[in-house]
């Protein structure tokens, strides 16, 4: 680590504090030497007419020339607000019996709201506690000049116009001991790196050039700061294939480059726990194991969910609203059965843009080793290697990342996105020729990005690589997902999930006469026009529900071939817009012969016969 990184939130420190461990040394020798008989007092507090005096033993009201005990020694280090200059709150340090250190980040509405879940924590954490009214007296009118600046969101934070990262035990950068990060909600605080970097590569990032896929998932978890760097979107790469494949190895290997094995998840917690899983995992890579833990049903929602994080949001803590700017990152996933296999047991169909928001990647490699290409040397079999992979994960994490973050904040991000710019140029030019569908282009772009970061990590030391060896296999694992993409003609896709999606019995779709607007999920109005059911759709909806990653224009042509769409842009001025006129597009279920469908497919004009709502005709 370099001179002007500073690390802030070890357990032993005090956050905030200018001295960290030689304050909270000297504090912990006071209280096991200084005796009652002794006692001076070491700060001061006033609050509702009360009087308190912070003695090396604890906290004492004065009250008519005595002392009454409040608590075991309590006391402010320092107050924080965020950069709005709101949410006012403070840093609090205590000792337990045993002199343990412990510190905990408390908001002032907090203090006076929800005092009682205070105490609770104090306690918990070894406090002796007197008197609960007055120990929050004396919390709130504890005067301290140490001023701190906070964030209740993980991941790139600017301050005094220079970039530090926040974990949710430690902030990364220049001025890191000014900031901290208070969650809007209590969290649990993942153990991010243990041993030492070298550690990490001897045991296990020197074995991932044996498997394309574990490069790629290293690649995944480095990746991921470099989002919001290079403004590229949120994205899942899914590894996926039978069992016995060493797919969830792959996964733990991916794992120990961000954190202790905990940051391993499932789509099982992805269903259950998914606001959470976004909010604590900004900038930082979410790993989850075993698709097929979550119901089928549950899938496209939560993979919906977890791409869309680009906006902000407001939550209300306290009678007080908090930004939160959304959630960046990259998913690593494995389970046995393709998307698309999910969606038709669901009975759905999967489309294209849907399967590039998630990418399937092949875990068999074809070697007779799974994932891995071939066995190391030193290693009689898989089976003994994998073992060793992963004693090595459980002992062996999180430096990686924190190294690579240290390098991140250090370099001019300019100069980082130039760099990525150039290489992106050159590494599309190789595998992606220019006749390929878009999503196949926007797809290569996710793989570009990894095999950056693979050569860019490898050049700083943190991989135990050689140069070359990321972008071979990243290259890799883009050819065994193109190979097994689809990249015909998708046009049946699109109409059909046009046609499934005009439906009057669905709720998305109100009378052309109603007054109210469904609250969510509008897809637009219907009205009959010549004994033809119509539908009327905004162009926002049309976007979001009927083009699913496609150019608009490519949607409007291929509809407009299957007689689906009528007009591309249409007024209307229904009942329920209060007068206000709304731009649509016209849309019907054609009753069409093949002579009329012009997509030059049978199976698109028999899907269409099919689908045909049997009641357009009966107004």
């Amino acid at each position: 680590m370099t001179n002007n990184i500073n690390v802030l939130g070890s357990n032993k420190n005090i956050p905030g504090s200018m001295n960290q461990g030689k304050q909270a040394n000297t504090q912990s020798k006071q209280l096991s030497t200084m005796n009652n008989t002794t006692n001076r007092p070491i700060a001061q507090s006033s609050m509702s007419g009360k009087r308190f005096h912070l003695l090396s033993d604890g906290v004492v009201k004065l009250e008519d020339g005595s002392k009454t005990p409040v608590s075991g020694y309590l006391e402010v280090v320092a107050l924080f607000m965020d950069t709005s200059n709101k949410n006012w709150g403070r840093c609090l340090y205590w000792c337990d019996v045993d002199n343990n250190q412990h510190h905990l980040n408390v908001l002032d509405a907090d203090l006076r709201i929800r005092s009682n879940k205070i105490i609770e924590l104090l306690a918990s954490g070894g406090l002796r506690i007197d008197n609960k009214a007055d120990l929050i007296d004396y919390l709130l009118g504890f005067k301290v000049e140490k001023r701190l600046i906070s964030t209740n969101q993980l991941g790139w934070f600017d301050y005094n116009n220079t970039k530090h990262f926040v974990l949710s035990n430690s902030v990364i950068g220049l001025n890191a001991s000014d900031i901290i990060y208070v969650p809007i909600t209590p969290t649990h605080r993942d153990v991010y790196s243990r041993e030492m970097l070298q550690s990490w590569i001897n045991n296990i990032g020197k074995h991932c050039v044996h498997s394309s896929r574990c490069v790629l998932a290293v690649c995944v978890a480095l990746a991921t700061p470099l989002l919001h760097l290079v403004n590229s979107p949120n994205v899942g790469f899914h590894i996926r294939g039978s069992s016995s494949l060493w797919k969830s190895l792959v996964l733990s290997i991916a794992t120990s480059v961000q954190g202790a094995p905990t940051f391993k998840k499932t789509w099982l917690d992805a269903s259950q726990q998914l606001e959470s899983l976004t909010l604590s995992h900004n900038d930082l890579m979410l790993v989850l194991d075993d698709i097929n833990q979550s119901p089928e049903n549950e899938v496209s929602r939560i993979i919906y969910h977890l791409m869309n994080g680009k906006q902000k949001r407001f939550a209300k803590v306290h009678d007080i609203n908090q930004i939160i700017n959304g959630w960046r990152f990259l998913v690593l996933s494995s389970g046995e059965q393709r998307l698309y296999e999910i969606a038709k047991n669901c009975g759905k169909r999967s489309l294209s843009g849907e399967s590039v928001r998630l990418i399937d990647i092949p875990a068999d490699t074809d070697s007779g080793f799974g994932t891995f290409e071939y066995v190391p040397t030193g290693f009689k079999d898989m089976e003994s290697f994998a073992n060793h992979i992963y004693r090595a994960t459980q002992l062996f994490f999180g430096t990686p990342l924190k190294s690579w973050i240290e390098t991140l904040v250090q370099h001019n991000t300019k100069d980082i996105v130039n760099e990525f710019n150039l290489y992106e140029e050159s590494f599309l030019t190789k595998i992606c020729p220019a006749d390929l569908p878009a999503q196949v282009k926007r797809v290569a772009k996710s793989f570009a990005l990894l095999a950056f970061t693979g050569e860019y990590a490898t050049q700083e030391g943190i991989t135990g690589w050689d140069d070359g060896d990321a972008e071979q296999a990243i290259q890799i694992c883009f050819e065994a997902w193109l190979s097994e993409f689809n990249t015909s003609d998708d046009s049946n896709e699109i109409i059909e999930c046009a046609v499934n999606n005009l439906s009057t019995d669905t709720g998305h779709f109100i009378d052309y006469k109603e007054m109210n607007e469904p609250e969510s999920d509008f897809f637009g109005w219907f009205k009959t026009e010549n004994s033809q059911k119509v539908f009327l759709v905004p162009t926002s909806a049309y976007k979001k529900f009927f083009c699913n990653e496609h150019d608009v224009a490519y949607i409007d042509d291929v509809l407009r071939k299957a007689g689906v769409l009528v007009n591309v842009n249409v007024t209307c001025n229904p009942m329920s817009r209060a007068g206000k006129t709304t731009r649509v597009k016209k849309l019907i279920i054609p009753n069409t012969t093949s002579q009329n469908v012009e997509c030059g497919n049978v199976e698109c004009v028999d899907m269409i016969h099919e689908s045909t709502n049997p009641q357009v005709h009966s107004n």
